[in-house]
């Protein structure tokens, strides 16, 4: 039993590592796609950018509605605050949630790299609140109702995910900040996890969409074309369950990756 548990811990600590770094690069890959977007073709009409980046990206998407997600996110005043921390928050992750690198870190500089890591998820937290409050389109935003039994599709969306899953987000940032103390190491490290967990849920949501799209709306297999309320379908329920999932899975192998941590704790 004891070499299962060894065995077991080893395990979650190395899968834990990898998830991160695929997340991570998930995260990068989207927030560069999101760039391209919004600023290469600002010299260009905004159709023919939708059409060069559709074909480019592999989009099997309406080309009409492509160029109005498109205008989308170059109108959108608050995206940047969401995306731009995107390209420095994998890196500061690294940073703190590798053993190896921590070790050689003094505290201090450990602490530094902490509330920068909390200041760059607040604001990504940021961007999102204020696309939220001042009306800025989200994905299904227009179909959002509060009845989850009467029309779960109606319940599911992006937009319930970003309130539900940020409130969480938020509440784990204020306790790994509140319990940062020497004393309160164990406490500190489990919220930590739950805070990298829930943010690292839009990875988990990218490997699922981009799995469902690659399965069935591959242009390259020539798939059929992703519609506008399928793809608000798709974006709130993979939304949904790739937070879900990252919450469950850290709450169920806490106790195995914090034995594998427990001397740097």
């Amino acid at each position: 039993i004891e070499s299962i548990l060894v065995t077991m811990t080893t395990s979650s600590a190395y899968s834990s590592k990898v998830y991160m770094g695929v997340a991570s690069l998930l995260l990068l890959l989207n927030a560069k796609q999101i760039y391209d977007l919004r600023y290469a073709g600002d010299h260009v009409d905004v159709t023919q950018h939708a059409t060069e980046m559709r074909e480019a990206y592999q989009m099997n998407m309406p080309l009409q509605d492509f160029v109005d997600e498109l205008k989308r996110l170059k109108e959108s005043s608050y995206i940047d605050l969401h995306v731009v921390p995107v390209f420095v928050w994998p890196v500061l992750l690294f940073m703190q949630m590798t053993k190896a690198v921590r070790k050689r870190l003094p505290q201090w500089v450990h602490e530094l790299l902490g509330t920068a890591f909390l200041i760059t998820s607040a604001v990504m937290l940021l961007g999102v609140a204020l696309m939220f409050f001042t009306g800025e389109s989200m994905y299904g935003e227009n179909d959002f109702q509060w009845d989850p039994l009467g029309q779960p599709a109606k319940f599911f969306t992006f937009t319930s995910a970003s309130i539900v899953f940020g409130a969480w987000w938020l509440v784990c940032g204020v306790q790994l900040w509140r319990f940062a103390s020497p004393t309160t190491r164990r406490l500190h490290a489990a919220w930590v996890r739950r805070f990298v967990a829930t943010g690292l849920g839009t990875g988990t949501m990218r490997i699922l969409y981009i799995g469902y799209c690659q399965t069935f709306h591959s242009m390259r297999e020539g798939g059929t074309p992703l519609e506008e309320e399928e793809n608000n379908m798709l974006t709130g329920y993979t939304m949904w369950a790739g937070f879900f999932l990252n919450i469950v899975v850290n709450e169920l192998f806490m106790p195995l990756t914090q034995e594998a941590n427990k001397k740097s704790l």
